[in-house]
Protein backbone atom coordinates (compact mmCIF):
# COMPACT_ATOMS: atom_id res chain seq x y z
CA UNK A 1 0.00 0.00 0.00
CA UNK A 2 1.65 3.23 -0.48
CA UNK A 3 2.36 6.08 2.02
CA UNK A 4 -1.09 7.77 1.73
CA UNK A 5 -2.95 4.85 3.36
CA UNK A 6 -0.54 4.73 6.12
CA UNK A 7 -1.61 8.73 6.36
CA UNK A 8 -5.11 7.96 6.59
CA UNK A 9 -5.15 5.00 8.87
CA UNK A 10 -2.73 7.03 11.08
CA UNK A 11 -5.32 9.77 11.37
CA UNK A 12 -8.49 6.99 11.70
CA UNK A 13 -6.35 5.85 14.95
CA UNK A 14 -6.56 9.18 16.33
CA UNK A 15 -10.31 9.32 15.08
CA UNK A 16 -9.64 12.65 12.76
CA UNK A 17 -12.22 10.77 10.46
CA UNK A 18 -12.44 14.42 8.54
CA UNK A 19 -8.63 14.61 7.76
CA UNK A 20 -8.76 10.95 6.80
CA UNK A 21 -11.71 11.23 4.50
CA UNK A 22 -10.19 14.25 3.18
CA UNK A 23 -6.94 12.77 2.41
CA UNK A 24 -9.06 9.65 0.32
CA UNK A 25 -11.15 12.03 -1.42
CA UNK A 26 -8.46 13.90 -3.10
CA UNK A 27 -6.78 9.94 -3.78
CA UNK A 28 -10.02 8.88 -5.49
CA UNK A 29 -10.23 11.48 -7.72
CA UNK A 30 -6.65 11.65 -8.67
CA UNK A 31 -6.63 7.65 -9.28
CA UNK A 32 -9.81 7.85 -11.44
CA UNK A 33 -7.90 11.32 -13.23
CA UNK A 34 -5.38 8.77 -14.12
CA UNK A 35 -7.26 5.67 -15.33
CA UNK A 36 -4.81 3.64 -12.92
CA UNK A 37 -6.99 0.45 -11.85
CA UNK A 38 -4.43 -0.61 -9.15
CA UNK A 39 -4.38 2.96 -7.18
CA UNK A 40 -8.04 3.41 -8.18
CA UNK A 41 -8.76 -0.11 -6.07
CA UNK A 42 -6.35 0.63 -3.62
CA UNK A 43 -8.25 4.19 -3.04
CA UNK A 44 -11.61 2.58 -2.86
CA UNK A 45 -10.53 -0.06 -0.26
CA UNK A 46 -9.04 2.73 1.90
CA UNK A 47 -12.54 4.26 1.75
CA UNK A 48 -13.83 0.93 2.75
CA UNK A 49 -11.49 0.92 5.69
CA UNK A 50 -12.73 4.56 7.32
CA UNK A 51 -16.52 3.48 6.74
CA UNK A 52 -15.63 -0.44 8.68
CA UNK A 53 -13.32 2.07 11.29
CA UNK A 54 -17.03 3.79 11.63
CA UNK A 55 -19.02 0.84 11.66
CA UNK A 56 -21.18 1.68 8.18
CA UNK A 57 -20.61 -2.40 7.09
CA UNK A 58 -22.95 -2.12 4.49
CA UNK A 59 -21.03 1.20 2.74
CA UNK A 60 -17.88 -0.40 3.63
CA UNK A 61 -19.34 -3.18 1.89
CA UNK A 62 -20.00 -1.12 -1.49
CA UNK A 63 -16.48 0.14 -1.72
CA UNK A 64 -14.90 -2.97 -1.45
CA UNK A 65 -16.57 -4.27 -4.45
CA UNK A 66 -15.91 -1.28 -6.07
CA UNK A 67 -12.23 -2.02 -5.12
CA UNK A 68 -12.27 -5.98 -6.97
CA UNK A 69 -14.49 -4.50 -10.04
CA UNK A 70 -11.74 -1.81 -10.32
CA UNK A 71 -9.07 -4.84 -10.89
CA UNK A 72 -10.98 -7.58 -12.80
CA UNK A 73 -8.91 -6.35 -16.37
CA UNK A 74 -5.79 -6.73 -14.85
CA UNK A 75 -4.09 -9.95 -13.55
CA UNK A 76 -1.81 -8.46 -11.25
CA UNK A 77 -2.26 -7.08 -7.76
CA UNK A 78 -2.79 -10.44 -6.18
CA UNK A 79 -2.21 -9.16 -2.62
CA UNK A 80 -5.08 -6.55 -3.35
CA UNK A 81 -7.67 -8.56 -4.34
CA UNK A 82 -6.85 -11.11 -1.56
CA UNK A 83 -7.25 -8.29 0.97
CA UNK A 84 -10.29 -6.90 -0.56
CA UNK A 85 -12.01 -10.05 -0.65
CA UNK A 86 -10.95 -11.15 2.78
CA UNK A 87 -12.75 -7.65 3.95
CA UNK A 88 -15.64 -7.70 1.66
CA UNK A 89 -16.26 -11.35 3.27
CA UNK A 90 -15.78 -10.02 6.92
CA UNK A 91 -18.26 -7.25 6.32
CA UNK A 92 -21.07 -9.27 4.75
CA UNK A 93 -20.41 -11.71 7.77
CA UNK A 94 -21.05 -9.16 10.45
CA UNK A 95 -24.31 -8.34 8.52
CA UNK A 96 -25.33 -12.20 8.89
CA UNK A 97 -24.49 -12.47 5.24
CA UNK A 98 -23.25 -16.38 5.26
CA UNK A 99 -23.34 -17.21 2.21
CA UNK A 100 -22.13 -14.09 0.18
CA UNK A 101 -19.52 -14.15 2.53
CA UNK A 102 -18.26 -17.90 1.66
CA UNK A 103 -17.08 -17.42 -1.41
CA UNK A 104 -15.30 -14.43 -0.82
CA UNK A 105 -13.02 -16.41 2.07
CA UNK A 106 -12.56 -19.15 -0.56
CA UNK A 107 -11.22 -16.77 -3.16
CA UNK A 108 -9.16 -15.09 -1.20
CA UNK A 109 -7.53 -18.49 0.22
CA UNK A 110 -7.36 -19.22 -3.16
CA UNK A 111 -5.00 -16.06 -3.80
CA UNK A 112 -3.07 -16.54 -0.50
CA UNK A 113 -2.31 -20.59 -1.01
CA UNK A 114 -0.86 -19.34 -4.43
CA UNK A 115 1.22 -16.86 -3.00
CA UNK A 116 2.04 -19.14 -0.30
CA UNK A 117 1.26 -16.49 2.50
CA UNK A 118 0.59 -18.54 5.87
CA UNK A 119 -0.82 -15.17 7.99
CA UNK A 120 -3.53 -14.41 5.55
CA UNK A 121 -4.03 -18.00 4.75
CA UNK A 122 -4.77 -18.25 8.28
CA UNK A 123 -7.68 -15.28 8.31
CA UNK A 124 -9.33 -17.13 5.58
CA UNK A 125 -9.43 -20.31 7.20
CA UNK A 126 -10.28 -19.45 10.28
CA UNK A 127 -13.92 -16.74 8.95
CA UNK A 128 -14.47 -19.91 6.35
CA UNK A 129 -14.49 -21.66 10.09
CA UNK A 130 -17.08 -19.14 11.43
CA UNK A 131 -19.39 -18.99 8.13
CA UNK A 132 -19.44 -23.09 8.25
CA UNK A 133 -20.61 -22.82 12.03
CA UNK A 134 -23.08 -20.35 11.51
CA UNK A 135 -24.67 -22.28 8.87
CA UNK A 136 -24.50 -25.02 10.31
CA UNK A 137 -22.11 -27.22 9.16
CA UNK A 138 -19.88 -27.81 12.07
CA UNK A 139 -17.55 -30.64 11.04
CA UNK A 140 -16.67 -28.21 8.17
CA UNK A 141 -16.42 -25.26 10.82
CA UNK A 142 -13.74 -27.78 13.28
CA UNK A 143 -11.73 -28.57 10.15
CA UNK A 144 -11.12 -24.89 8.56
CA UNK A 145 -10.76 -23.80 12.27
CA UNK A 146 -8.43 -26.54 13.07
CA UNK A 147 -6.66 -25.71 9.87
CA UNK A 148 -6.23 -21.96 11.22
CA UNK A 149 -4.91 -23.19 14.48
CA UNK A 150 -2.09 -25.40 12.75
CA UNK A 151 -0.79 -22.65 10.87
CA UNK A 152 -0.69 -20.45 14.04
CA UNK A 153 0.95 -23.03 15.91
CA UNK A 154 3.94 -22.93 12.87
CA UNK A 155 3.91 -19.24 13.28
CA UNK A 156 3.97 -19.09 16.88
CA UNK A 157 1.03 -16.43 16.57
CA UNK A 158 -0.93 -16.06 19.95
CA UNK A 159 -3.57 -14.17 18.86
CA UNK A 160 -4.22 -17.15 15.99
CA UNK A 161 -4.04 -19.64 18.54
CA UNK A 162 -6.51 -17.92 21.20
CA UNK A 163 -8.88 -17.37 18.29
CA UNK A 164 -8.98 -20.46 17.20
CA UNK A 165 -9.56 -21.78 20.58
CA UNK A 166 -11.99 -19.91 21.20
CA UNK A 167 -14.08 -20.30 18.02
CA UNK A 168 -13.70 -24.07 18.55
CA UNK A 169 -15.47 -23.34 22.14
CA UNK A 170 -18.10 -21.19 20.37
CA UNK A 171 -18.65 -24.37 16.88
CA UNK A 172 -18.61 -26.59 20.30
CA UNK A 173 -21.12 -24.46 22.29
CA UNK A 174 -23.97 -24.32 19.87
CA UNK A 175 -24.07 -28.25 19.33
CA UNK A 176 -24.27 -28.24 23.04
CA UNK A 177 -20.99 -30.40 23.67
CA UNK A 178 -20.56 -28.46 26.54
CA UNK A 179 -16.98 -30.45 28.27
CA UNK A 180 -15.56 -29.65 25.05
CA UNK A 181 -16.48 -25.86 24.55
CA UNK A 182 -14.81 -25.59 28.54
CA UNK A 183 -11.42 -27.33 27.15
CA UNK A 184 -11.41 -24.88 24.47
CA UNK A 185 -12.69 -21.66 26.03
CA UNK A 186 -9.97 -22.56 29.25
CA UNK A 187 -7.20 -23.66 26.58
CA UNK A 188 -7.87 -19.77 25.14
CA UNK A 189 -7.90 -18.42 28.75
CA UNK A 190 -4.90 -19.94 28.92
CA UNK A 191 -2.83 -17.76 25.93
CA UNK A 192 -0.92 -15.09 26.88
CA UNK A 193 -0.69 -11.99 24.09
CA UNK A 194 -0.07 -8.53 24.10
CA UNK A 195 -1.91 -9.01 21.00
CA UNK A 196 -5.43 -10.24 22.55
CA UNK A 197 -7.60 -7.18 23.40
CA UNK A 198 -9.33 -6.84 26.41
CA UNK A 199 -12.67 -7.10 24.62
CA UNK A 200 -11.95 -10.11 23.22
CA UNK A 201 -10.57 -11.72 26.36
CA UNK A 202 -13.38 -10.50 29.08
CA UNK A 203 -15.71 -11.67 25.81
CA UNK A 204 -14.16 -15.28 25.63
CA UNK A 205 -14.21 -15.41 29.80
CA UNK A 206 -18.21 -14.54 29.39
CA UNK A 207 -18.62 -17.57 27.28
CA UNK A 208 -16.40 -19.67 29.78
CA UNK A 209 -18.56 -18.66 32.29
CA UNK A 210 -22.12 -20.16 30.15
CA UNK A 211 -20.42 -23.13 29.41
CA UNK A 212 -19.58 -23.77 32.91
CA UNK A 213 -22.80 -23.43 34.42
CA UNK A 214 -23.94 -25.69 31.18
CA UNK A 215 -21.65 -28.09 33.25
CA UNK A 216 -23.09 -27.59 36.60
CA UNK A 217 -20.27 -25.03 37.60
CA UNK A 218 -22.60 -22.04 38.08
CA UNK A 219 -20.69 -20.34 40.91
CA UNK A 220 -17.34 -20.78 39.40
CA UNK A 221 -19.68 -18.97 35.91
CA UNK A 222 -20.94 -16.11 38.84
CA UNK A 223 -17.40 -15.52 39.87
CA UNK A 224 -16.16 -15.14 36.48
CA UNK A 225 -18.82 -13.15 35.41
CA UNK A 226 -18.52 -10.53 38.27
CA UNK A 227 -14.58 -10.58 37.03
CA UNK A 228 -15.67 -9.77 33.65
CA UNK A 229 -18.29 -7.00 34.73
CA UNK A 230 -15.31 -5.58 36.65
CA UNK A 231 -13.01 -5.08 33.82
CA UNK A 232 -15.61 -4.27 31.03
CA UNK A 233 -16.51 -1.49 33.60
CA UNK A 234 -12.75 -0.21 33.77
CA UNK A 235 -12.23 -0.46 30.14
CA UNK A 236 -15.77 1.61 29.57
CA UNK A 237 -17.60 -1.01 27.39
CA UNK A 238 -21.18 -1.01 27.55
CA UNK A 239 -22.22 -2.85 25.01
CA UNK A 240 -19.94 -5.66 26.34
CA UNK A 241 -21.67 -4.84 30.19
CA UNK A 242 -25.17 -5.39 28.50
CA UNK A 243 -24.32 -9.10 27.09
CA UNK A 244 -22.30 -9.97 30.38
CA UNK A 245 -25.94 -8.92 32.07
CA UNK A 246 -26.97 -11.26 29.68
CA UNK A 247 -25.30 -13.76 30.69
CA UNK A 248 -25.83 -13.44 34.56
CA UNK A 249 -29.59 -13.95 33.46
CA UNK A 250 -28.50 -17.16 31.30
CA UNK A 251 -26.78 -18.91 34.33
CA UNK A 252 -29.54 -17.66 36.83
CA UNK A 253 -32.20 -19.35 34.50
CA UNK A 254 -30.10 -22.54 34.68
CA UNK A 255 -29.77 -22.41 38.56
CA UNK A 256 -33.85 -22.07 38.56
CA UNK A 257 -33.41 -18.75 40.06
CA UNK A 258 -35.95 -17.20 37.69
CA UNK A 259 -36.73 -13.66 39.30
CA UNK A 260 -32.79 -12.83 39.43
CA UNK A 261 -32.52 -14.20 35.88
CA UNK A 262 -35.64 -11.79 35.16
CA UNK A 263 -34.50 -8.72 36.33
CA UNK A 264 -31.16 -9.16 34.71
CA UNK A 265 -32.48 -10.06 31.14
CA UNK A 266 -34.66 -6.75 31.85
CA UNK A 267 -31.48 -4.58 32.34
CA UNK A 268 -30.51 -5.76 29.25
CA UNK A 269 -34.20 -4.84 27.54
CA UNK A 270 -33.55 -1.42 29.06
CA UNK A 271 -30.21 -1.00 27.19
CA UNK A 272 -31.40 -1.15 23.16
CA UNK A 273 -28.64 1.21 21.97
CA UNK A 274 -26.29 -0.95 23.42
CA UNK A 275 -27.27 -4.70 21.83
CA UNK A 276 -27.29 -5.91 18.91
CA UNK A 277 -31.02 -7.28 17.80
CA UNK A 278 -30.05 -10.29 17.90
CA UNK A 279 -28.70 -10.49 21.42
CA UNK A 280 -32.19 -8.03 21.77
CA UNK A 281 -34.02 -10.78 20.64
CA UNK A 282 -32.44 -13.76 22.70
CA UNK A 283 -32.99 -11.08 26.05
CA UNK A 284 -36.41 -11.14 25.33
CA UNK A 285 -37.03 -15.18 24.91
CA UNK A 286 -35.22 -15.78 27.94
CA UNK A 287 -36.43 -12.93 30.18
CA UNK A 288 -40.22 -14.47 29.15
CA UNK A 289 -38.82 -17.91 29.86
CA UNK A 290 -38.08 -16.78 33.14
CA UNK A 291 -41.59 -14.81 33.81
CA UNK A 292 -43.63 -17.79 33.00
CA UNK A 293 -41.93 -20.06 35.39
CA UNK A 294 -42.54 -17.12 37.41
CA UNK A 295 -45.64 -17.37 36.50
CA UNK A 296 -46.38 -14.09 34.98
CA UNK A 297 -48.04 -14.73 32.00
CA UNK A 298 -48.88 -11.68 30.81
CA UNK A 299 -45.62 -9.81 30.70
CA UNK A 300 -44.10 -13.49 29.30
CA UNK A 301 -46.45 -12.82 26.65
CA UNK A 302 -45.01 -9.65 25.89
CA UNK A 303 -41.43 -10.68 25.75
CA UNK A 304 -42.52 -13.98 23.85
CA UNK A 305 -44.16 -11.37 21.12
CA UNK A 306 -41.24 -8.60 21.08
CA UNK A 307 -38.99 -11.77 20.35
CA UNK A 308 -40.85 -13.24 17.51
CA UNK A 309 -41.07 -9.75 16.20
CA UNK A 310 -37.49 -9.12 16.34
CA UNK A 311 -36.24 -12.60 14.95
CA UNK A 312 -38.51 -12.00 11.95
CA UNK A 313 -36.81 -8.47 11.67
CA UNK A 314 -33.58 -10.27 11.14
CA UNK A 315 -34.06 -13.31 9.57
CA UNK A 316 -33.33 -15.58 13.12
CA UNK A 317 -35.47 -18.46 11.68
CA UNK A 318 -34.17 -20.98 14.24
CA UNK A 319 -35.31 -18.55 17.30
CA UNK A 320 -38.35 -17.84 15.71
CA UNK A 321 -39.32 -21.46 15.72
CA UNK A 322 -38.83 -21.10 19.67
CA UNK A 323 -40.46 -18.18 19.86
CA UNK A 324 -43.36 -19.97 18.40
CA UNK A 325 -43.10 -23.30 20.79
CA UNK A 326 -43.01 -20.72 23.81
CA UNK A 327 -46.03 -18.82 22.82
CA UNK A 328 -47.98 -22.14 22.17
CA UNK A 329 -47.02 -23.60 25.58
CA UNK A 330 -47.91 -20.29 27.45
CA UNK A 331 -50.97 -20.50 25.98
CA UNK A 332 -51.56 -24.01 27.19
CA UNK A 333 -51.20 -22.89 30.73
CA UNK A 334 -53.33 -19.93 29.82
CA UNK A 335 -56.33 -22.31 28.95
CA UNK A 336 -56.38 -20.49 25.79
CA UNK A 337 -57.13 -23.46 22.79
CA UNK A 338 -56.98 -21.67 20.06
CA UNK A 339 -53.61 -19.80 20.46
CA UNK A 340 -52.08 -23.15 21.24
CA UNK A 341 -53.04 -24.63 17.87
CA UNK A 342 -52.06 -21.47 15.90
CA UNK A 343 -48.46 -21.26 17.02
CA UNK A 344 -47.99 -25.12 17.18
CA UNK A 345 -49.01 -24.85 13.67
CA UNK A 346 -46.61 -22.18 13.25
CA UNK A 347 -44.05 -23.99 15.27
CA UNK A 348 -44.14 -27.44 12.78
CA UNK A 349 -44.07 -25.69 9.73
CA UNK A 350 -40.70 -23.86 10.13
CA UNK A 351 -39.44 -26.49 12.65
CA UNK A 352 -39.75 -28.91 9.64
CA UNK A 353 -38.08 -26.31 6.87
CA UNK A 354 -35.27 -26.11 9.48
CA UNK A 355 -35.13 -29.84 9.49
CA UNK A 356 -35.07 -30.07 5.58
CA UNK A 357 -32.24 -27.32 5.41
CA UNK A 358 -30.30 -29.13 8.14
CA UNK A 359 -30.78 -32.28 6.09
CA UNK A 360 -29.53 -30.71 2.65
CA UNK A 361 -26.10 -29.28 5.21
CA UNK A 362 -25.59 -32.73 6.11
CA UNK A 363 -25.65 -34.08 2.80
CA UNK A 364 -23.21 -30.80 1.78
CA UNK A 365 -20.77 -31.82 4.37
CA UNK A 366 -20.86 -35.28 3.26
CA UNK A 367 -19.74 -34.34 -0.23
CA UNK A 368 -17.01 -31.84 1.09
CA UNK A 369 -15.48 -35.18 2.86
Amino acid sequence: MPLVFEEVMGWLETDSIAQAENIVVSWRKESEWRHDPIAIAQAYFTSGRILQHLSEWEEAENWYEKGLLALLPIDSATYLKGILLLDLGYMQALQGQWLEAQPNFFNSLTIWKERKDSVQMAKSLSNLGQVFSQLGQYDSAVAYLTESGLIGENLRDSLRLFSTANNLGDVYAKQKQWRKAVENYEKAQSIRSAMVSRRMDINSKRSLAEAYAEVGRNSEGLILLEECKRKAEEEGLPDLLVLIQSSFGYIYYLGGDYNSAFLAFRAVWEEPDNVNAFNLMNAYLNGGASLFFLDRYAEAETAYLKALSLAKEIGAQQEESYAYYNLAELYDAMGQTDRVFKYMLAYDELNSTLLNERRTQQVAEMQEK
